[in-house]
């Protein structure tokens, strides 16, 4: 079990890896509850975890929805509600595990001293991330406004992972019925 030092650090490298991997960061601002949406209730499963570390990202057409942190790796599912427009919605959500490894080498340089050459030995320290198992999926629809919609991305393993679209439609009390979204090709494919 690591330490609190050593899940603080994770989570530090973790951060740092998804700046570097992924680029800036501009989070998504849901709509007003008064003006017109849809809420989608994001839902990720992991049924693997090839890998120590994780980072994941959830992508709405050039967003991201920032989900739970989480400190098991997503050792049980989690699912957020977003509201979101009534206009085409790209979802794209990716994951990936992975470990950090730290090696320390010799770097010798030369350089001019008087009339010879001398020569310095400095250790230079790298670390190096390697991927455990990464996955993504994309899909596209249109939401309607007052509607509720499920996305389920599920890790499966390295390259296994499926998201699906499911429009929930009340069926009394708290229970609901499903029907697959209508989704549109995404124009990346």
């Amino acid at each position: 079990m690591p330490s609190p030092l050593q899940r603080n650090v994770a989570r530090l490298v973790s951060a740092v890896m998804a700046g570097v991997a992924f680029g800036c960061v501009h989070p998504y601002e849901q709509p007003n509850v008064n003006e017109p949406h849809a809420v989608v209730k994001v839902r990720l499963s992991y049924h693997d975890h090839p890998g120590i570390q994780l980072t994941e990202r959830i992508r709405l057409n050039d967003y991201d929805i920032v989900m739970p942190p989480d400190e098991t790796l997503r050792a049980t599912p989690v699912a957020q509600a977003v509201r979101i427009r009534p206009e085409p919605a790209a979802w794209n959500i990716s994951s990936n595990f992975y470990h950090t490894y730290t090696t320390t080498t010799l770097q010798t340089t030369s350089y001019k001293c008087g009339s010879t050459t001398c020569t310095r030995s400095s250790p230079v320290t790298m670390t190096h991330t390697v991927s455990d198992g990464s996955c993504q999926q994309s899909l596209t629809f249109v939401p309607m406004t007052g509607a509720i919609y499920l996305l389920q991305y599920d890790f499966l393993g390295a390259d296994q992972c499926s998201l699906l679209c499911l429009r929930q439609l009340p069926a009394g009390g708290d229970q609901f019925i499903t029907e697959p979204c209508r989704t549109i090709p995404n124009s990346e494919s």
